[in-house]
């Protein structure tokens, strides 16, 4: 029954996403969220997380990011707020919820998990700092970011970008033994475009 529910919340989010979410949101699209999915499911099964708390997860991963449907800033809260309202139509029960609403706010950066779930959604939301599309994916951002208003000349942007990736953490080991070393060369080819421009 459980996944039938997040089966038919699944759909229907994803259809939100689609139809409601801006054209402007180049990075954190419905592309974002099921890349996000897909990471933290090979995360927990590496993790070894029971069945039920894949399903918590799952749900949260689904969810971790329809705040942008209402704003940018602070999208986290918003994701939360809806979580609260859609959830129950689905036979969440209240500790679900409420398990589901901490796993979402862990991604708020700078990010702070408290639980072994909230870890592996956050390495997953930031998988990509570790692959090889990184610097697909970090355009995007870039393009995103100034459509809201936030222009960066290039070089401020690689010299935030090898900040990030010099302080941030994998907080599972399976993150990191799956994306540390390509992180390390996404950090040092960052190091070489700074020098170039």
């Amino acid at each position: 029954m459980k996944l039938i529910n997040y089966f038919k919340l699944k759909r229907k989010i994803f259809q939100r996403l689609k139809k409601e979410l801006s054209k402007d949101l180049l990075y954190h699209n419905i592309q974002h969220t099921k890349e996000v999915l897909k990471s933290a499911i090979k995360l927990a099964k590496l993790e070894k997380i029971s069945k039920d708390e894949r399903y918590l997860l799952k749900t949260a991963c689904i969810l971790h990011d329809i705040g942008y449907l209402e704003r940018y800033e602070d999208n986290e809260v918003i994701a939360v707020k809806i979580a609260k309202q859609i959830l129950p139509e689905f036979n969440y029960n209240p500790e679900e919820i409420k398990t589901i609403s901490q796993i979402i706010m862990a991604t708020k950066m700078p990010q702070t998990p408290k639980d072994n779930l909230s870890k592996i959604i956050c390495d997953a939301d930031l998988d990509n700092l570790g692959k090889k599309n990184f610097f697909i994916k970090s355009n995007l951002l870039r393009f995103e970011l100034e459509k809201h208003g936030k222009t960066l000349p290039l070089k401020i942007w690689y010299q935030n970008q090898i900040n990030l990736l010099k302080s941030h953490k994998y907080f599972t080991n399976s993150a990191n033994k799956l994306y540390g070393k390509q992180k390390e060369k996404n950090l040092q080819e960052l190091k070489e475009r700074l020098k170039k421009e």
